[in-house]
């Protein structure tokens, strides 16, 4: 059996067939273009990701190295600071030992008998502007040492008798 069809061409029933025609195939081509470069973007991105992983992991072991290091510089500026202020009072007594000193032979030849000393205590002189004075104006110190006047300690004397 032969089988004539004599219909038109845009009627026939068409089989599936790509013809895109020349801009179709420059449309199909720059998105497969576009797709690599997203592709290719996308894999340089979680190479870089990784990279950055890498870095951060050795970040943290060198930080866990040195926190015990960190420990130890923490430990010795601590050191420091104590030797810096036993240092300080070291010559803070050293500074007027002399008259020190004398003021205590003088305070043991006026104790009467049978007396004793619970408690001997500097009382710091007030500046001018009414705060207690902490020493650091050593010039006013020298400057009147060297006028020849006498520096005047307070003191706050305590102790107690049986009589």
């Amino acid at each position: 059996m032969i089988e004539i069809n004599l219909l038109p061409k845009e009627y026939l029933k068409k089989g599936i067939s790509l013809s895109f025609g020349k801009t179709g195939l420059y449309t199909v081509a720059g998105v497969v273009g576009v797709l690599m470069m997203l592709a290719t973007v996308s894999f340089y991105q979680m190479d870089q990701i990784s990279k950055l992983d890498d870095n951060i992991q050795k970040a943290r072991h060198r930080a866990n190295l040195l926190r015990k290091d960190i420990k130890l510089v923490d430990a010795l500026i601590d050191v420091k600071q104590k030797i810096s202020a036993r240092m300080s009072a070291v010559e803070r007594l050293d500074s007027h030992r002399s008259s020190w000193v004398r003021i205590l032979e003088d305070l043991g030849r006026n104790v009467p008998d049978y007396v004793w000393m619970a408690r001997f205590t500097e009382i710091k002189p007030l500046d001018r502007k009414g705060k207690a004075n902490t020493g650091s104006d050593t010039t006013s110190a020298q400057g009147s040492m060297s006028a020849g006047q006498p520096i005047v300690r307070p003191t706050e004397i305590e102790g107690y008798t049986f009589s």
